[in-house]
C-alpha cells in the first residue's frame, strides 16, 4: 500500500512529528483550543479503520493496512465496530435463495 502522507523527500512521516507540528496546530486554527489525545491524529486512524470495517473490509486486510503483524490484535481493538453479523447472514441467505428460480414462490 503506498504512503498517503509523506515528507518532501518521499519518506515515511513520523506520527509524533506530524501530530505536534501539523495536526494539532491545524486543530487550534480550526477552533479546538486545547486538543488532547481524543483529538489527536491517532483518532483519524481509528476513523479510517471504522469506515473500512463498516464497508465490509476484512480484519485481515485492515490489519495489513494498519501495519499490524497479527490480525487477532486488530480484531481485539476493533471488534466493537464490526457490522452486525445477523443482518449480513440474513442478506447472504436471501441472495442465495433469490438466485434459485425454482425456489421462488
Amino acid at each position: 500500500m503506498p504512503l498517503l502522507i509523506y515528507t518532501r523527500e518521499s519518506k515515511q512521516i513520523y506520527r509524533h512529528s506530524f501530530n505536534h507540528h501539523v495536526w494539532k496546530p491545524a486543530l487550534v486554527e480550526a477552533g479546538v483550543l486545547a486538543p488532547g489525545r481524543a483529538e489527536g491524529f491517532h483518532a483519524l486512524r481509528h476513523f479510517f479503520a471504522s469506515m473500512l470495517l463498516d464497508d465490509g473490509v476484512s480484519i485481515r486486510a485492515l490489519a495489513e493496512y494498519l501495519g499490524h503483524a497479527d490480525p487477532a490484535f486488530t480484531l481485539r481493538v476493533y471488534t466493537h465496530l464490526m457490522p452486525s453479523s445477523h443482518q449480513r447472514a440474513r442478506s447472504a441467505i436471501e441472495k442465495v435463495l433469490h438466485s434459485w428460480p425454482t425456489l421462488r414462490m
